[in-house]
C-alpha cells in the first residue's frame, strides 16, 4: 500500500520550500562574499600610504595637481603608486573649484566613488550594490571586531 496523494503532496510542498530557501542562503552567502571582498578593495585603497604621500604633495603643489589631472592614471604608474584592482581614477576640472582626483571602485556589483580636493578634501559616495545586501536586516546584528 503506497502513502496518499495528499500526504505526498504536502511532501513535496514542504521540500520545495527547503529547496528555494537553501537557494536564498547560497544567494545571500555569494552577495555577502561579494560585499567582503569589495570592502577589502576599498580599505586597501583606504590604507594605500603611497597614495597618501602623493596626494599630500598634490595639497603643497598645485602645479602638479595639473599634470596629475591630465593622466592620474599615468601618474600613478611614473609615481609607483599601486592602485587595487577594480580601482580606476579620474580627475573632474570644474570652472572656479580646484581638481578633484576621484577614485572609482567596483568589484562585482558593488560600486563607490571616493575622492577627493584641495580645498573640499575628502568626500565618498555611499557603495551601491544588490537590493537584497543594502536592506537595513542584512547586518543589522553584526558587532564590528575591534582592531
Amino acid at each position: 500500500m503506497s502513502l496518499p496523494d495528499e500526504q505526498l503532496s504536502w511532501l513535496r510542498d514542504h521540500v520545495d520550500n527547503h529547496v528555494r530557501r537553501l537557494a536564498q542562503l547560497r544567494e545571500g552567502i555569494r552577495l555577502a562574499e561579494e560585499e567582503a571582498a569589495f570592502q577589502e578593495v576599498v580599505l586597501e585603497l583606504a590604507r594605500n600610504d603611497r597614495l597618501f604621500e602623493a596626494l599630500g604633495e598634490l595639497y603643497n603643489d598645485a602645479e602638479l595637481t595639473s599634470r596629475v589631472a591630465r593622466d592620474p592614471l599615468g601618474y600613478c604608474r611614473e609615481e609607483d603608486i599601486p592602485l587595487p584592482e577594480g580601482v580606476t581614477l579620474s580627475a573632474v576640472n570644474t570652472e572656479g573649484q580646484s581638481t578633484r582626483l576621484v577614485a572609482h571602485v567596483r568589484y562585482g556589483a558593488w560600486a563607490m566613488e571616493v575622492g577627493w580636493d584641495r580645498e573640499g578634501g575628502f568626500f565618498a559616495s555611499p557603495p551601491t550594490g544588490p537590493a537584497a545586501a543594502m536592506s537595513g536586516w542584512f547586518m543589522s546584528s553584526v558587532e564590528v571586531p575591534s582592531e
